[in-house]
Formats: structure tokens, C-alpha cells, sequence
């Protein structure tokens, strides 16, 4: 008696306690929702453990609820319209457990047990007076069964971890009257009732047939609605080869939450099998679509899933080659595209330039390059089968220099494009050295100086020119002078347009265009890098006035470079000790390097 006492005591100072705004009481809501899409889910039940105070209990409902006391939890029956039924005990069990009901009046009962698939595996109907009933329930394999009790108006569902490894196959419900349980099993039911006190960590797992078990744990402060994501059970798979033509080599990938998954059984479509869990099959016939199919066996039960039409095998379609009548050239290029296949039924054609442009439902596209450039051309030909492709890498050149260019004398010169020009690398070096003490005449000879008069040095930093002589007395803008055919002497708008491609790079117009380091160059030779490739040299140049028979004078060699333009009073200027290029007025008659510039072609 003295339990009953102790315990009415203590629920009265509980109560007494809430009279004066203590919190007696904290009313727990738990709510599911889909991971993937957020819908909110009916729930089969929550399981509730507290390892305090050692006990747990199961709720069940579409949103379960679970009323805190300080004394004591709900109690383990769940009462909807006079049924009330108790979680199974034990649970987990093997072999057998036992499930017990409270009817308020006589009432026709039918308990059924299901897997997790819905298969029916035992029914038992029983009419039955009002009381307290047990029902024995017997599993073959270990697993999860559902157990469904319904009074003709109300269904209660309950959960049943199976952990059997007896070998038994069959399953049973039987009814085992209103006899009381045996000692031990009273003493076990005793203590599950849940009881907390605040503080309390609760260890909780969501139960949703077709979704992953979701553990948490909460430690309740006050009247609380949990939310949790449940992730649904899913068993599929993947390849990287879907499509193409035959043969087809795909390997297939598994991805599954299921766990303990032992066994698999792949069908190809093609006739094809594998019981390995992620193979590789070899697809051999053309234009098909092959449907895959996937069944896994685990502990829980069987899983099967399947992709229609998920492997296409490309009709082989015949060879598809296309050319141009021109590959390289000068910007802006117009360039006739001519496609070639034997495809009885092509119907689409489809061009990428490599430009950034594209052509639709053109055989023989014609095409312009306005930018300097080596290009890619791609053309894809359809016909209802499927499609068929042919790539041609680095096919056009615009503003394409060749590797080098020969002048008057048999001299050869690299060449280099930079931006829509192209150059000369080198300077010129054609023509008859003559003395730097004379002036070179218009009597169709091409003179040239050389530094210090040694023609060595010609070789080493080409020939120097008085403006009338490498312009060859022709002075319009766009004159030949004595470049080779179909190159020209540059005009200050030439220079300009390399100095101004140059400046966008890091080391400024200067610096691109010199040649780096001090075999050509004296220090500091400031932000040489020669990124353009016109690999400038220091060669300065002769100054000397014939009218005033001045001597003449060697300058600024490795510290200056000139270069002349058709303009007779200046030249285009780089220096050692600067990043940036410019023009300097010189004499007509003063000695200067040459740079050819490529004709455009019209």
C-alpha cells in the first residue's frame, strides 16, 4: 500500500505545482515529409526510447502524439472509438510474440498479418466479448510484417520486427484467450511504462512502410512539433554508354538506400544476363532500343526495377566527309563548304564554323571568316535513324602567314601573324652594300648599308635604307618599295594597328615586340618578352646628311631600333630602356631597318 500512497503524494505535489504555472506536461506532434518532393507523409508508427530511464514506447497515427509527465507516460494502449491495442511484446522477437486488445463490447475481429510488400500471410476472424484479449503471432523468415487488427469500424496497425532464424516457413495468428501473461513477461510489461523527467534525451526512429527508417534524437523543453525528412527506399541504376553504335559497351552502376542487398539479376533486353551487381555488357545490334531490367534480394524481401528504351542503338549510318575550296587566307575570307555522304534519307544538316557561328538545314553552306584565326570545322548529318559526324581540327587559317617568305636576292625570311597582319621576323637584308660615305641612286640596283660597313653585320641585323630607296622611288602608301611580291613597306597605320595588338598584351607594345635578353639589346631592356613573335633587334641606325656632307655616324646600336614607314618623315621607334613604342622624325637620307607587312588579299 505503500507504493499507491507514495505515488498519489507525489502526483499531487505535481499537480500543485502546476497552480502556480509549473509546466507538468509537454505534448509532443511527430510529422513526416517526403526528402525528395516534401509532401507530408502518413506515418505507420514512432518509436520511443528513453535510455535514462530505461523504457520505451511505440505511437502510432498519421501525426503520433506522445503526452510527457513528470510521473508517467500515455498509456501503452491507443484508444480509437472503444479499441485499444497494445504494442506486440517482445518486439523485436523471434519466433513468436503476442499482441493483446481491450474491447468495450462484444465485437467481430479480424486480424491480419502482412509482409512489407502487402502479400497476405495469415488472417484470423474471431467474435469476441467485451475484455481484454491475446493473440499469438507466429513469422517464417526474419523481417518486417505489418499486423492489422479491425472491429468492423476501426483498424489498428502495428509493426512487427521479426528477427527468426529458425528456418520456419510458414506464419500463424492464434487466439489465446484472456489468460494472463506468464511472470516474466508481466514483469518486462511493468517496466515498459514510459515515464521522463525534464532533461531527458529521447532516442526516436520513424517508421514508414516503402521509406528508410529515420533515427534522431530530441531532448524535449515544452510542447513540440517534430518534422523530419524521410528518404524513400530506392534501388536503381546508371550507365554512361546509352547511346551510339553498335557495339555498345555499357557498365552498369547500382545505387540503392537498401540495405543488405545479397543477391542480383540483371536482364539486357538483348537476350542478355548478369548476376553481378554492377556488369558490363556488350550491345551488338543496330538500330534497336534495349529495355534493362534489375531485380536485388536482400533480407527484407525482393526489389525489382526497370528502364524503358533505356539503350539506343544508333542506326549505322553511312560515311559523312565535307572539304573547302579555300583553307587559308587573308581576313575577311569567304570560304564554299561542300558536304559528301551516301545517306539515302539525310535530312538535316548541321555546321559549326569553330567562329562561334553555326549552320541549320544547309548542304553547301558559304561561310565568312572576318577574324584572324585557325579554326575547327564540324558538320553533324542527320536522317531518321539517328546522326553521323565528321570533325576537322585546326582546317582553316585566316590570316594565315607561310613559314617563309623569299626576297629579290634568294633570302629567306620567317613570318609571323600578329593580329589580321602578317610580317616579316626578321629584317630585310636584300641588295648591294654600298659605302656609308655615298647615297644610294635610282638606277635599279637595291642599295643597302651595313653597319660599320661589314657586311656581317647585315647578316646579323640586316641591311639599312635611305627612305627614297626602300621605297624605290614610288612614294604612295601601300608601295611595294623592295619587299618581295605581295608584301609591302608598312605605313604609320600599319605600325599603329601592331602597336595597338601589342599594348593589349601584359609588357606593353614595347616589350611585346623586342626580342628578349641583351645579345641584341643593352640593359636594361626593359619588359622584353616578345609575346607577338616580331622579335625586334637593337640595330639602330646610320645617320648622315648628304647635303651637308656631314660625316656619317653609326647610332645607337643595341640601344634603338627604327623601322621605316612610307611616311618620309618618320619611323616607327623601340628602345631599350622603354615598355612602349612610338614615332621619331628622321632624315630621308638617315640609314634604316626595314620590316616588310603582308598584302591583305581582296
Amino acid at each position: 500500500m505503500k507504493k499507491p500512497i507514495f505515488f498519489l503524494i507525489l502526483l499531487s505535489f505535481f499537480s500543485f505545482s502546476d497552480s502556480f504555472g509549473q509546466k507538468g506536461s509537454y505534448q509532443l506532434t511527430f510529422k513526416g515529409r517526403d526528402y525528395y518532393t516534401h509532401d507530408t507523409l502518413s506515418l505507420d508508427s514512432i518509436f520511443i526510447e528513453n535510455q535514462a530511464r530505461n523504457c520505451d514506447t511505440t505511437i502510432y497515427g498519421t501525426f503520433p502524439h506522445l503526452l510527457l509527465t513528470w510521473v508517467t507516460g500515455v498509456d501503452e494502449f491507443t484508444n480509437t472509438n472503444g479499441l485499444q491495442v497494445a504494442q506486440n511484446y517482445p518486439n523485436p522477437f523471434a519466433g513468436s510474440t503476442k499482441c493483446t486488445l481491450k474491447l468495450p463490447d462484444k465485437k467481430d475481429i479480424v486480424v491480419t498479418l502482412t509482409d512489407v510488400y502487402g502479400k497476405q500471410l495469415a488472417v484470423l476472424q474471431k467474435t469476441l466479448p467485451g475484455g481484454t484479449h491475446t493473440f499469438t503471432v507466429e513469422t517464417g523468415a526474419g523481417g518486417i510484417y505489418f499486423l492489422t487488427i479491425n472491429d468492423g469500424s476501426v483498424s489498428k496497425t502495428l509493426k512487427l520486427n521479426s528477427r527468426n532464424s529458425s528456418g520456419q516457413s510458414s506464419c500463424r495468428i492464434s487466439y489465446s484467450g484472456n489468460e494472463e501473461l506468464p511472470e516474466s513477461s508481466k514483469k518486462s510489461t511493468q517496466s515498459r511504462g514510459f515515464t521522463f523527467l525534464p532533461g531527458d534525451a529521447l532516442n526516436i526512429i520513424y517508421y514508414k512502410f516503402g521509406y528508410e527508417d529515420k533515427s534522431a534524437s530530441i531532448q524535449p523543453s515544452g510542447n513540440t512539433v517534430y518534422i523530419y525528412s524521410l528518404k524513400p527506399d530506392y534501388l536503381s541504376f546508371h550507365t554512361d554508354s546509352t547511346w551510339g553504335y553498335a557495339p555498345i559497351t555499357a557498365t552498369f552502376n547500382v545505387s540503392t538506400n537498401i540495405p543488405d542487398l545479397t543477391s542480383w539479376h540483371w536482364d539486357f533486353g538483348d537476350g542478355g544476363t548478369s548476376d553481378l551487381e554492377n556488369p558490363t555488357h556488350v550491345y551488338t545490334t543496330s538500330d534497336t532500343y534495349y529495355t534493362v531490367i534489375l531485380t536485388a534480394q536482400g533480407a527484407s524481401g525482393s526489389y525489382y526495377t526497370e528502364r524503358v528504351n533505356y539503350i539506343h542503338a544508333l542506326h549505322d549510318l553511312a560515311d559523312v566527309n565535307f572539304a573547302a575550296d579555300i583553307t587559308n587566307g587573308m581576313a575577311p575570307m569567304e570560304v564554299h563548304f561542300i558536304s559528301h555522304t551516301n545517306m539515302e534519307n539525310a535530312n538535316m544538316w548541321y555546321w559549326t564554323f569553330g567562329d562561334g557561328t553555326t549552320a541549320q538545314d544547309i548542304q553547301n553552306p558559304v561561310h565568312t571568316y572576318n577574324d584572324v584565326g585557325v579554326y575547327t570545322v564540324s558538320l553533324t548529318v542527320y536522317d531518321n535513324n539517328g546522326w553521323k559526324n565528321e570533325t576537322k581540327e585546326d582546317y582553316i587559317y585566316v590570316n594565315y602567314c607561310p613559314s617563309t617568305v623569299t626576297d629579290a636576292d634568294g633570302n629567306v625570311y620567317h613570318t609571323v601573324a600578329i593580329g589580321s597582319q602578317c610580317w616579316m621576323k626578321e629584317n630585310l637584308n636584300v641588295g648591294v652594300k654600298i659605302s656609308g660615305w655615298d647615297d644610294a641612286e635610282d638606277n635599279f640596283i637595291i642599295e643597302k648599308f651595313c653597319f660599320d660597313g661589314l657586311e656581317s653585320n647585315c647578316d646579323e641585323y640586316g641591311g639599312y635604307y635611305q627612305y627614297y630607296e626602300f621605297m624605290q622611288y614610288d612614294i604612295t602608301e601601300g608601295a611595294q618599295g623592295i619587299c618581295p611580291d605581295g608584301w609591302h613597306i608598312p605605313s604609320e597605320s600599319d605600325f599603329d594597328k601592331l602597336a595597338s595588338t601589342a599594348s593589349e598584351m601584359p609588357n606593353g607594345s614595347g616589350g611585346e615586340l623586342k626580342e628578349p635578353g641583351f645579345n641584341h639589346w643593352l640593359p636594361p631592356n626593359e619588359s622584353a618578352s616578345n609575346g607577338t613573335r616580331f622579335t625586334a633587334l637593337g640595330a639602330g641606325y646610320l645617320e648622315k646628311n648628304s647635303m651637308y656632307q656631314y660625316h656619317p655616324y653609326w647610332m645607337y646600336l643595341k640601344d634603338k631600333a627604327y623601322f621605316g614607314t612610307t611616311s618620309p618623315s618618320d619611323a616607327f621607334s623601340l628602345d631599350s630602356y622603354s615598355k612602349y613604342s612610338s614615332f621619331q622624325w628622321l632624315d630621308v637620307y638617315y640609314g634604316v631597318s626595314i620590316r616588310c607587312i603582308k598584302d591583305q588579299e581582296e
